[in-house]
């Protein structure tokens, strides 16, 4: 859904590449993964995202993670902040922030217990920050629980 006033083209043609590459660390009880992804599309937009995880076991049951995410994109080619009036109708354009040019970071850590037959039930525990350039910010602290079926 786009902003009241939004007109955006009918088609949009999408291609995303990703990789992954993942290393545990017996010796450490340690894991790391690496994630990249390019995107790019019809409508001009091009992003680059990259993030790291970090998995630490502090006991055979319990784990912390750690996470970092960057992510830059161009705007749409159509996207504005202001157009001089009248505009026709037909004309694409949008001021939809999630079209703009930015780029964001976000961190979180979370702290879970494993789950296996023996151990149905498991908590976990988060906190993240994600701020982007154009203006948002999200906080977030989150408790979970959940039992194996």
């Amino acid at each position: 859904m786009h902003p009241a006033g939004d007109y955006v083209p009918r088609g949009r043609v999408r291609h995303a590449l990703s990789a992954r590459l993942a290393q545990h660390i017996p010796a450490t009880h340690s894991t790391v993964k690496v994630w990249y992804r390019l995107y790019d599309d019809t409508w001009g937009i091009v992003a680059h995202s990259i993030e790291v995880d970090a998995y630490q076991y502090v006991l055979p049951w319990l784990y912390l993670r750690g996470s970092y995410r960057y992510h830059h994109q161009t705007a749409a080619d159509f996207f504005t902040t202001g157009l001089a009036p009248p505009v026709p109708r037909d004309f694409d354009r949008t001021s939809d922030s999630d079209l703009a040019d930015f780029h964001a970071n976000e961190w979180s850590v979370s702290l879970a217990t494993v789950r296996s037959p023996a151990h149905p039930w498991s908590v976990a525990a988060e906190f993240l920050r994600y701020v982007r350039s154009n203006d948002l910010t999200l906080t977030a602290v989150s408790l979970t629980l959940a039992r194996l079926l």
